[in-house]
């Protein structure tokens, strides 16, 4: 049992009730852990049994690949946790993805620092994992809307050149579209005159017919060309 120090804060034998101790760590949202250098747990707190769905008794001398599915995220976990051990650095991991029981995708956040025992020695990695989802999704919602407008000013942009385009050709087609019926009306019942005449206003025809497309594509509506 632990006992009340001149103050509730103030507690006497903390380090000695396993139990009180076992009830913070639970109680803390974070994944804490530690492992060894085969990368197996000998400490986990609920946090981090729930990601893989099970429970810490079960979580202890077992490691990532009994309870994940991803080999790229184990190999991942084991590559760093033996950096910070044979380097004796803390390493900071902005972000990092474990796939939890469910085969759903968590962002994390996380720390982890070498252990050195009474020998000197490093056999241990302790770890601290914040679960950034929530922020992460947000970032990516974001992203993807950004991504929407750039590509709704672009094609604002393709449509404002697209009409430019479009009245230039007009400008030029315009007089084609008259020119055959008035050279027929000058050259006669030449049949094969006729027919080069009949090709042509056809030509002009299917470039009208473009640049109504381009219109439409400029304004997004559909127009009916004339004189």
């Amino acid at each position: 049992m632990f006992e009340y120090v001149d103050s509730p804060l103030t507690w006497t034998n903390f380090g000695d009730n396993p139990e009180l101790l076992r009830l913070v760590y639970d109680a803390d949202p974070a994944l804490i852990f530690v492992k060894d250098r085969q990368g197996r747990f000998v400490f986990a707190n609920k946090a981090l049994a729930d990601i893989y769905g099970t429970t810490v008794e079960d979580l202890l001398g077992k490691t990532d690949a009994d309870f994940n599915p991803s080999m790229a995220e184990i190999e991942h976990f084991l590559t760093d946790d033996l950096y910070v051990m044979d380097r004796r650095e803390e390493l900071f991991i902005a972000e990092e993805s474990v796939t939890d029981d469910s085969g759903n995708i968590v962002w994390l956040q996380t720390i982890k620092r070498p252990i050195i025992d009474a020998c000197d020695v490093c056999n241990h990695v302790l770890g601290v994992s914040f679960d950034i989802t929530a922020r992460k999704q947000a970032e990516l919602r974001e992203r993807e809307l950004q991504l929407r407008l750039a590509r709704s000013q672009r094609m604002e942009s393709l449509g404002v050149m697209a009409g430019g385009i479009a009245h230039d050709l007009n400008n030029i087609l315009g007089p084609l579209v008259a020119y055959p019926e008035l050279i027929r009306s000058k050259i006669g019942g030449d049949p094969a005159a006729g027919q080069l005449l009949t090709d042509m206003a056809q030509a002009t025809s299917r470039a009208a017919a473009v640049i109504q497309d381009l219109l439409t594509l400029a304004r997004r509506g559909s127009y009916d060309l004339r004189p």
